[in-house]
């Protein structure tokens, strides 16, 4: 687990914590973390470095990495060890005998490991050293570039925590802290990550390995700790602010509660031990993966390379458009014409499947009667009841449809309940503030706000009797509604009215502007096809809005058809914003 950024902690820095720098991040990942065991552990499981061998440490405590290296006595004569920690700018070489100085990259924690700036097939052993929980896609990405960036034959040793008792201290001292329980679920997902070998084996696999040829190891390691007050405020200062934006002035007032919650928790975690004197160590267990890249024949390697860039263009394209629906769902109104798009999709799926549920039973009838009539099975009096089995896929598609879609026009009917009339408030409040100059479009423009307001003021009202709220006559529940509809028809009547004044007073603007004519085309073609847009639209609600002012005459599948064509425009235009 790396340190926040120093950016991320300079808002507010509480007078207890222990402030990030080059120092002190070095000091929390070797006390706390224990980064140098980790990579002892991890290093003694790999092959041995021959002569010229490349060596590429990549991950968290790169420094403590390379100093548990070379008390292996495996730094490679006459080769070179490379680590990235940061981003790539900071590439750092190491020569075999030349000392390393700690750079501003180690305290970073932006890791563009997906795209290594190494030349393929350069590295004879690779570290990635405890990194892959911390990457987007479980570090895939990163995983690739080490099959990329590793020779042929060559071997690469990934690590992940399976038991840390830092992180699972802070969990638990989260989750009895009311201030800080919405952190512990995320500590939680993240210690979770690769608690399964299987999950490594997964990672390691999608980066082009052989299952063949990937070995699963288990390690475990002591962290040595002289104070246990220290240390629970070496957690608090580091790991904290991976979980939250920054620190507030609660976090200054809970700041002593939550260093003896984390003491505490510690003493109870698996493998603590006291010793005399006052020092106590801590038990970390790894997963360890160590992957062998064996060469692949040119077409089997083609292969291979296709289907990680077919992955990675499906993966990239996926978190685009999952983006865009993501902006499409959380402004209100937009929100609202996609729910209004899928949930006639589903009235308009209900209407046809009743219709062919009927033509089934119809034939089926038919067929009955038949065979019926020419056996002369039935008494006089006597009649045969047909109805379509309620098991059937078709009947449940049917009834689900008519549910989701009922479940989706109630929640919009209550969106509008809460949003309606503040919207049209603020709508009425921008025509006073900058009225139309035209006086026609003017009184338009009030007559729609007042229709607007009437149609949600009555709709709600008769929502709110429907469902109990406020003692309605049921009698007096449908009156309502269709009056509240009659409002909205007058509003799209006005609409129509606007629309037919806006184009005069454009023609007359086109007429007296003469040879501006020409330079303002290409707006004018735009302002063109929006107006004709309004009014395909325009079109397509009045047939509903009278619908629903009266008796009704339209059916379930001509609401769905016309209400789609309406909303096609405006979600068509919401979706092209969110690129």
């Amino acid at each position: 687990m790396s340190a926040s950024t120093p950016e991320q902690a300079s808002f507010l820095l509480p007078k207890k914590a222990i402030p990030i720098s080059k120092e002190t991040c070095a000091e929390f990942q070797n006390d706390v973390a224990g980064f140098k065991e980790l990579a002892r552990v991890s290093f003694e499981v790999g092959p041995s470095v021959a002569v010229g061998n490349n060596v590429f440490i990549l991950g968290c405590g790169t420094k403590l990495a390379l100093e548990a290296l070379k008390e292996s006595s495996r730094l490679p004569k006459d080769g070179r060890v490379f680590t990235c920690v940061g981003e790539v700018e900071q590439l750092e070489l190491y020569g075999t005998y030349r000392s390393w100085d700690y750079t501003e990259s180690l305290v970073r924690t932006t890791l563009p490991c997906d795209k290594l700036p190494t030349p393929n097939q350069a590295c004879d052993l690779m570290l990635v050293d405890g990194l892959l929980p911390i990457l987007p896609c479980n570090g895939v990405y990163a995983a690739r570039e080490v099959y990329r960036t590793l020779k042929t034959n060559g071997t690469a040793i990934f690590n992940c925590w399976v038991h840390a008792p830092h992180l699972e201290a802070i969990y638990e001292a989260t989750r009895l802290v009311g201030k800080t329980m919405a952190m512990a679920p995320k500590i939680r997902a993240f210690i979770d990550k690769f608690r399964w070998s299987a999950q490594l084996h997964s990672v390691v696999e999608q980066a082009g390995f052989r299952p063949e040829n990937i070995t699963l190891k288990a390690r475990w390691y002591y962290v040595r700790v002289y104070d246990l007050q220290k240390y629970a405020r070496w957690i608090w200062s580091f790991v904290a602010p991976n979980f939250i934006p920054e620190w507030e002035q609660e976090d200054e007032d809970i700041w002593d509660v939550m260093e003896d919650k984390i003491k505490d928790c510690l003493t109870e975690t698996r493998g603590f031990q006291d010793w005399p004197g006052g020092s106590v160590t801590l038990i970390f267990s790894v997963n360890l993966a160590i992957a062998t890249k064996w060469p692949l024949s040119p077409s089997t390697f083609q292969v291979v390379e296709a289907k990680n860039s077919l992955l990675g263009t499906m993966q990239d394209r996926t978190n685009y458009n999952v983006a865009r629906v993501n902006k499409l769902l959380s402004r209100t109104t937009t929100l609202d014409l996609t729910l209004s798009t899928v949930g006639y999709t589903l009235h308009l799926l209900h209407a046809l499947l009743s219709r062919v549920n009927t033509a089934r039973v119809a034939l089926a009838a038919a067929s009955i009667a038949q065979k019926v009539s020419e056996n002369q099975a039935l008494l006089p009096g006597e009649a045969l009841l047909i109805q379509p089995s309620p098991l059937s896929r078709l009947v449940r598609s049917q009834q689900a449809s008519a549910a989701l879609a009922g479940l989706i026009d109630d929640y919009r009917m209550f969106m509008r309940l809460v949003r309606g009339l503040p919207g049209i408030w603020s709508w009425g409040a921008g025509v006073w503030a900058s009225p139309p100059e035209d006086l026609a479009l003017r009184a338009i423009a009030w007559s729609q706000v007042a229709s607007c307001a009437l149609f949600q003021g009555l709709e709600n009202w008769a929502y709110l009797g429907m469902k109990g709220v406020v003692a309605v006559p049921k009698e007096s529940i449908g009156r309502m509604f269709r009056w509240s509809s009659r409002f909205w028809c007058a509003h799209v009547t006005l609409e129509f009215v606007r629309l037919a004044r806006t184009r005069v007073l454009r023609r007359r603007k086109g007429l007296k502007s003469g040879g501006e004519e020409k330079e303002n085309k290409i707006e004018r073609v735009k302002e063109e096809a929006k107006w004709w847009e309004d009014v395909y639209v325009n079109a397509a609600w009045m047939p509903l809005t009278v619908h629903w002012s009266g008796e009704g005459f339209v059916g379930e599948g001509a609401i769905a058809l016309l209400t789609l064509f309406a909303g096609n425009y405006s979600l068509r235009r919401a979706w092209e914003s969110t690129a």
